[in-house]
């Protein structure tokens, strides 16, 4: 029987090695577990779904798997040690967000709503029960613990009187845009709270006319550092500016007072400076930011020169106060910094290739949690000392990905554009490309539009190259991670200049002997959407497009949108001033030159590239009639954040789109249940 047992293990295990590797689907995109947040949408940085206790000996963190039942994206959250040992699910964190450690670890604090407010939880780590903290009349914002624990300081905005709330549920919901508080959209003054975990009685310490969105407690509680804005107008963020407040008499001090927004304020370890993030201490320039340093009492600051190329995650000030440590993408690759505050030079801690983003430390910054992902590898949590000794895993979310997926090979490529500007980006090709045939390709154009491709893991790449396509995505002028010149080279060459960086890429694949000139296609979203529209207008070389959530009509888009980039940087004139030349840049002026079969995606909700944008476009495309042209509209939907179905929806019609312009496939997307 045993031998039986043994040759009936050895049939499986020979018939198992016989299972070949097969394309990544639509589906499998979709299925994928995803750990953590998404810290490319984090407004600071900050990823707040994995954290590292402060003694260093455990890590928490989220995970989110697609529900297709419920049509959303489940998450669940976690303990784990640093070691990888004693994984434990923590299904009563159910709903929360905005998760801390309390300075001292003994708590595990969260936000959840509770009849339409958010409000603050704890969940205690020794007796791991959960106590609703806060009961206040309107929404918990940003917060931060007292070191001591003995209280919790909180924005809040100002609660209306029980007769304006009446009248409000009743139906006066009207306002005026741009008054007061006012945006766009109605709002209302945000002030400062000061919640005692002993009695649970909260204090109101300001009453100003202003909006907090960010703040830091000082090591000794005696004072709070806070980002504020004077109201919630649209496209108006360098009016934020950097305060303290002393915490006992509640006397607020301004720090800045320019046009230029700060963020991320962080006490130094002894309290007697603040380190914060801003592109320039006069002006909202056109840069990614820098750091700075400031004394709150004597208002004297510096600027440290030596982080300069791209976007920076989990700022943190070492146990000594001597440097900053952070994570920052330079080129194509993201590593772990330091910044030796004194003398203003920049270190490299972690080195090689792929995205290294540390997410948090410990205490005494010993150690450390860190993702890491790169064209062939999915995103997983790591811990280390922050010299990268003692490397543990801690998560391996995805392990069908190499067990059963045929990846793509990608590589890091260059080529000039027509100017002779150097331009970085990723080039990939089916796994099982031989380099024999010319193959098609598509081409992506990233957001921003001074966002990057990186080294990291793309799905969609993987599903494009499992279809046969080469994929090029090129950094094009504007892009983050190579510094401030290379950002302000788009200005004056919108559109223009990119659509040079583009094909000159296209040129070079084609050069090499990969692409096929006769099938190309392209595809981008938000200001890809934006340039996606501009290429198809100025060249019928494509076969296909995909243009989402994108601006095409910057005229009209001034007001509606999230759009101020135009107005600030790269024009020299407003548009009631030039509107010629925000038409000479906008794709609708050339629609008529439109040939390649166009399909347009947009959710009718988008607060940042406005739905009518695309209605434009498609309106036109579809009257003037010179090519094919459909356009998928989300019900409900925002500018990035699809449900399951959705995006399934989203991917399905994208490749039968491609497959029937660009190779002559009737493709269809097997039928999920």
């Amino acid at each position: 029987m045993r031998m039986l047992l043994y040759g009936s293990l050895a049939v499986l295990f020979a018939a198992t090695m016989l299972v070949e590797a097969r394309p990544l689907s639509v589906d499998d995109m979709i299925d994928m577990v995803s750990v953590g947040g998404n810290i490319h949408l984090a407004p600071d940085g900050y990823d707040e779904s994995v954290l590292m206790s402060p003694d260093g000996g455990q890590v928490f963190f989220s995970k989110s798997v697609a529900d297709w039942a419920s049509n959303r994206r489940m998450s669940t959250f976690y303990f784990i040690d640093s070691n990888g040992s004693n994984l434990t699910s923590l299904p009563e964190l159910e709903g929360g967000s905005a998760f801390q450690y309390s300075p001292r670890g003994t708590y595990l604090s969260f936000t959840r709503t509770v009849d339409g407010i958010a409000q603050v939880f704890a969940l205690s780590l020794e007796a791991r029960t959960v106590t609703q903290l806060s009961s206040h009349p309107s929404d918990v914002f940003a917060y931060d613990w007292a070191r001591d624990e003995s209280s919790i300081f909180f924005a809040a905005e100002d609660a209306r009187s029980p007769e304006e709330q009446r009248r409000y549920e009743m139906g006066a919901d009207w306002f005026f845009v741009d008054e007061g508080p006012n945006g766009r959209i109605a709002a209302r003054w945000r002030n400062l709270w000061r919640l005692t975990l002993d009695d649970s009685a909260s204090t109101q310490l300001s009453s100003e006319e202003f909006i907090v969105d960010e703040l830091d407690v000082s090591p000794d509680g005696g004072r709070l550092a806070f980002v504020a804005r004077p109201d919630n107008r649209r496209n108006y963020p360098h009016a934020a500016e950097l305060y303290v407040m002393n915490t006992a008499d509640g006397e607020i001090s301004r720090l800045t007072n320019n046009l230029a927004p700060e963020s991320r304020p962080l006490w130094s370890p002894d309290g007697a400076r603040l380190a914060y993030h801003a592109p320039d201490d006069e002006n909202y320039e056109l840069t990614k930011g820098y750091l700075w340093i400031i004394d709150p009492d004597t208002g004297q600051y510096r600027h440290l020169r030596s982080q300069s190329k791209g976007d920076i995650f989990a700022l943190t000030w070492s146990a000594d106060g001597r440097s900053l440590l952070f994570s920052e993408q330079q080129g194509m690759d993201t590593h772990l910094f330091r910044l030796d505050v004194e003398d203003d030079t920049l270190s490299a801690v972690t080195a090689g290739s792929g995205r290294t983003t540390v997410l948090a430390f410990s205490a005494d910054r010993s150690r450390m949690v860190y993702s890491y992902t790169d064209f062939d590898t999915p995103l997983d949590l790591y811990t280390a000392n922050p010299d990268m000794s003692d490397v543990v895993r801690l998560t391996n979310e995805n392990p069908w990905i190499e067990a059963d997926i045929t990846l793509g090979k990608t590589e890091i490529v260059r080529w000039q554009s027509d100017d002779g500007l150097e331009i970085e980006g990723m080039l990939a090709v089916p796994g099982d490309y031989d380099g024999q045939d010319r193959i098609p390709l598509l081409v992506l154009i990233h957001g921003g539009p001074n966002m990057q491709f990186a080294n990291e893991f793309y799905v969609d790449v993987h599903l494009y190259t499992g279809l046969g396509y080469a994929v090029l995505g090129g950094n094009i002028r504007g892009s983050s991670g190579y510094g401030d010149d290379f950002i302000k080279a788009l200005i004056g060459q919108v559109s223009d200049g990119e659509y040079d960086d583009i094909m000159s890429g296209v040129d070079y694949v084609i050069d090499r002997g990969i692409a096929d000139p006769d099938r190309l296609a392209v595809r981008g979203w938000s200001w890809g959407g934006v340039l996606g529209s501009w290429v198809i207008t100025q060249t019928d070389r494509f076969k296909a497009a995909s243009v989402g959530a994108g601006v095409m009509s910057w005229l009209s888009e001034m007001g509606p949108g999230f759009n101020w980039d135009l107005t600030e940087w790269y024009m020299d004139e407003s548009h009631w001033e030039d509107p010629e030349g925000w038409r000479e840049v906008s794709s609708i002026t050339y629609v008529g030159n439109v040939t390649t079969p166009t399909l347009i995606i947009h959710g009718d909700e988008d607060w940042y590239s406005s739905y009518n944008q695309s209605l434009i476009f498609y309106t036109a495309l579809r009257d003037i009639g010179k090519a094919p042209a459909r356009f998928i509209s989300y019900p409900g939907r925002g500018h990035e954040q699809f449900d399951p179905w959705a995006q399934r929806a989203r991917y399905e019609e994208e490749v039968r789109w491609m497959q029937k312009y660009v190779n002559g496939v009737d493709w269809r997307l097997p039928v999920r249940e």
